[in-house]
């Protein structure tokens, strides 16, 4: 519009510049006047020239990021397009929408976890192949395995999705009502369906074949990760189940059955949870270890105890009776000694009389040991 005014106003002054010069060929008086207006004239003219071509350059400026926001734009929704056909294409092939949740799942674990962590396809099922009973990862965590199980309920979670961003603002008040109740229908079939998959991963769980009392249940989108685990719905219900005979939270429901779900977002925290887990659990029954080993030997040393305790009664019963049979010794040798000394002192004297012999050194021993025993 700025464009076409200056066209305009650029006519009139040409217009009054011709006007000038006809007078001033007509009028000689008025030369210098008209040479004067002419000039006044032409820099006006040369300084809307400028002024135009200044403005004609912010134009192109303008045009040329027009121009590339269409070509970003263009690119953008090239890009949506190709979105588009690759979310049908996993919307339509079953086969391939497991495997990309599959995929996903190894990308994380490549990403956060040693090779000797985690293995694919790993069978944890008595009697099972690895196509058929095995889990999708298996976590190797110290002496635990960890069965990881990759669930995507892609159908029903797109079909609630899809009624739920749907917009109401043109309904009647019926017409939202049966809304309503079609995404509150749609969410009951969209949790029977992770039910199923909980109950599928729970049949990974086997310590008897050597992994944990639990599995992990690997949810590829955050999105339904917190529609999982949040304990309302979008329109502030309790998303509650019945299970096992009574009202629960879905999250409950889950955990009941030993499945512990995970998302991208969750993966690396929940690892690191399992694996300090694990590391307190070996500290643990370290710990226990110890206390066994404490155990028996205080039960061994209560053993020790009282076997020492009666060697030393029966150390001190042979003392006393050594002791007993030390005094009686000492006495049978002090009785021999006096013996041998009176032996020693006896003289062989003549008797007339009665008297024992001098000769018989046994009654001379007995006349001495009468003597002894009338002296004491």
């Amino acid at each position: 519009m700025d464009l076409t005014i200056d066209s305009v106003l650029l006519f009139c002054v040409l217009a009054a510049l011709v006007l000038l010069l006809y007078r001033n060929r007509t009028s000689p008086k008025s030369d210098v006047e008209g040479r004067t207006l002419l000039l006044e004239a032409n820099d006006r003219v040369s300084q809307r020239y400028e002024e135009m071509a200044q403005q004609y350059i912010t134009l192109q400026s303008e045009l040329n990021a027009v121009r590339l926001g269409i070509s970003e734009a263009q690119q953008g929704r090239n890009e949506v397009i190709q979105f588009s056909r690759d979310l049908k294409e996993v919307l339509v092939r079953p086969p391939l929408r497991g495997k990309v949740g599959e995929r996903l799942l190894e990308e994380m674990c490549a990403q956060h976890l040693t090779e000797g962590q985690w293995v694919r396809q790993e069978k944890t099922e008595a009697g099972a192949t690895t196509d058929q009973g095995g889990v999708d990862v298996l976590l190797k965590l110290g002496k635990t395995n960890v069965p990881l199980d990759s669930k995507f309920p892609r159908e029903t979670w797109q079909r609630y999705v899809t009624l739920l961003d749907a917009d109401m603002a043109g309904m009647t008040e019926p017409q939202q009502k049966g809304h309503q109740a079609s995404i509150e229908q749609q969410f009951e079939a969209f949790r029977k369906a992770v039910m199923k998959m909980v109950m599928e991963t729970k049949a990974h769980i086997n310590p008897a074949g050597g992994t944990s009392d639990f599995a992990l249940m690997w949810i590829p989108n955050d999105a339904m990760y917190s529609t999982i685990v949040a304990l309302k719905d979008s329109f502030g219900n309790e998303n509650m189940i019945t299970h096992a005979g009574q009202p629960m939270y879905l999250i409950d429901a889950i955990h009941h059955n030993n499945v512990v779900p995970i998302s991208p977002a969750t993966f690396v925290p929940m690892v690191k949870i399992i694996q300090a887990a694990l590391r307190n659990m070996t500290i643990v029954e370290n710990l226990q270890e110890l206390e066994n080993r404490l155990r028996l030997f205080e039960q061994k040393l209560g053993t020790f105890t009282a076997q020492h305790e009666k060697v030393g009664q029966s150390l001190q019963t042979a003392l006393a009776a050594w002791e007993a049979e030390g005094a009686r010794f000492n006495e049978i040798k002090g009785t021999a000694e006096r013996a041998l000394k009176a032996l020693n002192e006896v003289n062989v004297v003549e008797d007339a009389g009665d008297g024992p012999s001098n000769d018989d050194p046994t009654a001379a021993l007995a006349a001495s040991s009468n003597a002894d025993g009338e002296g004491a």
